[in-house]
């Protein structure tokens, strides 16, 4: 796994490298604009603005809805309201926020959000469990890619707005990779670890073994 990471930041290197110089001017702009924004010495620094107080003012936003104690109902600030309201041929509500936990309050109340940090928390304490398990297993690196996708779905992406949630794509392997991921040590219980046969040659690549 260390040999496959090292790989792809070398591959990442070169790749930026070979931008750099065959496209030097769109390149140049970009960097010119990360720099401005991401560089805490730059008067235009983004990053403690979008990390928390925009996010904070959306969420405090959330609490200007009059429904914000119970709520209005599931889905009425998601991704995919403004087709529900197409094919009803009326006007999508007006109720969103970009902030996750403002977006839940808005469709089922000032409990939401505890409720999302109980079984987001007990899934992923769970999930930490079984990767225990997993150590020394050819499963480990795969249980351990679910476990930090679920965890970067379930708190930072959410913290900056449901919609990688509402998202099908990202909900739909989401779930089908926690089911996937609570069978794997039954999956490395029931099948032995292959071992390759020596061929007195030393082995000079690395990599995975399924």
């Amino acid at each position: 796994m260390v040999k496959a990471i090292r790989r792809s930041f070398v591959f990442g290197a070169l790749a930026l490298a070979a931008l750099l110089i065959l496209f030097p001017t769109e390149a140049g702009s970009r960097l010119a604009f990360y720099t401005e924004t991401l560089s805490p010495s730059s008067p235009s620094y983004e990053v403690p603005g979008r990390a928390w107080d925009y996010p904070m003012a959306n969420l405090i936003g959330a609490f200007g809805d009059p429904n914000w104690v119970l709520g209005n109902g599931i889905g009425t600030a998601s991704l995919g309201i403004q087709y529900v309201a197409k094919v009803l041929g009326q006007r999508p509500p007006a109720l969103w926020v970009e902030e996750g936990y403002g977006q839940l309050i808005i469709e089922m109340g000032i409990i939401a959000p505890f409720l999302w940090l109980l079984w987001t928390g007990a899934l992923l304490y769970y999930e930490w469990k079984v990767l225990l398990r997993l150590r020394q297993t050819r499963f480990f690196p795969i249980g351990l890619a679910i476990f930090w996708y679920s965890f970067l779905l379930l708190y930072p992406f959410t913290y900056g707005g449901l919609s990688p949630y509402h998202n099908y794509v990202s909900n739909a392997y989401f779930w089908l990779m926690t089911g996937i991921f609570f069978r794997l040590p039954e999956l490395a219980a029931a099948t032995p670890m292959i071992v390759a046969t020596s061929t007195g040659k030393p082995q000079t690549r690395g990599g995975f073994q399924f």
